[in-house]
């Protein structure tokens, strides 16, 4: 497996409607009937997409298996790291490697002291189980975080 890192000004709005569409298809599983039909709508897309573009803090990271797509993270770099969005294609989630490899990365990419944190769809309980069990709290802005040793201790155990 291998990576790519883009910086907002590497990235092209056909680009991020790509990687929506993956966000979109994973939410479909994990919000189905209202919550999905309300959100998923092209005026959420383009706020989804001008979001991203307007954050010079933001990186996408790209993940590839034997040079096929399989994911991605966008991270905004701050004093700390917020997770904006991870997905993993369907055909890698839960296949006992590529969130391991996810993780890893992050790990060498940022250095020891760092905070990450993000917001979990409430809907999306199989991600709340995968951040409670590598140690992540959930804060007073009802946003998930993971310290740098508890996401290594959680890699270094599995």
């Amino acid at each position: 497996m291998k990576y790519n890192i883009k910086s907002n000004k590497e990235l092209t709005k056909d680009y991020l409607e790509e990687l929506y569409k993956i966000f979109e298809e994973n939410m479909k599983v994990v919000s189905k009937g209202t919550i999905y039909e309300t959100t998923f709508t092209n005026d959420y897309k383009n706020y989804w997409i001008d979001n991203i573009l307007s954050n010079d803090n933001l990186k996408v990271i790209s993940f590839y298996d034997n040079n096929v797509f399989i994911g991605y993270l966008i991270v905004i770099e701050e004093d700390d790291i917020f997770i904006h969005e991870f997905q993993l294609i369907k055909e890698y989630q839960g296949d006992g490697k590529s969130f391991r490899y996810v993780v890893k990365t992050v790990l060498d990419l940022y250095n020891n002291g760092k905070i990450f944190h993000g917001r979990i769809w409430k809907s999306n309980l199989k991600a709340m189980i995968v951040f409670r069990t590598m140690g992540a709290i959930i804060n007073e802005k009802d946003e998930f975080e993971l310290t740098y040793s508890q996401a290594k201790d959680w890699y270094e155990k599995i």
